[in-house]
């Protein structure tokens, strides 16, 4: 039997924002402010396949998923279970998976959400806190998206990265507030 092994080949990370900011001036169109704007949310380092700095090793995924108005669902960032819509996570080839810190996480409302995604406000000791730890009460705090709207970390040095730990503060809840949603999600993560 052959000795398989799964990296991710190629990594990319693009939060893209896109504006244009015009003066004129004396009929003389500015551009500077753009360009400037725009290099602010370029990731300096490039991410690679692995479990150190600027590095990932696992993805995880979920495309198009409802949820009703005043229902909600758990995403564990710990064993992906949620985001297959199964009871136990698995990577996208099938291998078991664990992961240690979320390196970049990306969330969307679809245009069609007719309610508003919130993000968080678990309020339970399972709730996974990495990304509110500088809240006053990271089990209860969130974040409200609009439809067709975004939320987005990155965070690819280990200094930086947010943790996961297995039981304690592995549960990301996802909530539709004021009408149905749909949502699509995709994270990168480190095993180890």
């Amino acid at each position: 039997m052959p000795n398989n092994t799964t990296s991710l080949a190629q990594i990319e990370i693009i939060f893209k924002l896109k504006a244009r900011m015009v003066n004129t001036n004396a009929g003389v169109v500015e551009t500077a402010i753009w360009e400037a704007i725009g290099k602010l949310f370029e990731p300096t380092v490039a991410m690679t396949s692995g479990t150190g700095a600027d590095q990932a090793d696992s993805l995880l995924y979920v495309e198009s998923n409802p949820i009703t108005s005043g229902n909600n669902v758990s995403l564990n960032m710990y064993t992906g279970a949620g985001w297959d819509g199964e009871a136990t996570g698995f990577d996208l080839f099938g291998n078991a998976l664990t992961l240690a810190e979320i390196t970049s996480l990306l969330i969307w409302s679809d245009a069609v959400s007719a309610g508003n995604l919130i993000i968080g406000a678990s309020a339970a000791t399972t709730a996974w806190q990495a990304p509110f730890a500088n809240s006053v009460d990271p089990d209860d705090a969130a974040v409200t998206v609009f439809p067709d709207g975004v939320f987005a970390l990155h965070g690819a040095s280990p200094a930086n990265a947010y943790v996961v730990t297995n039981t304690t503060s592995h549960l990301l809840k996802l909530s539709a507030s004021g009408g149905n949603i749909t949502y699509s999600a995709v994270a990168l993560g480190r095993s180890a």
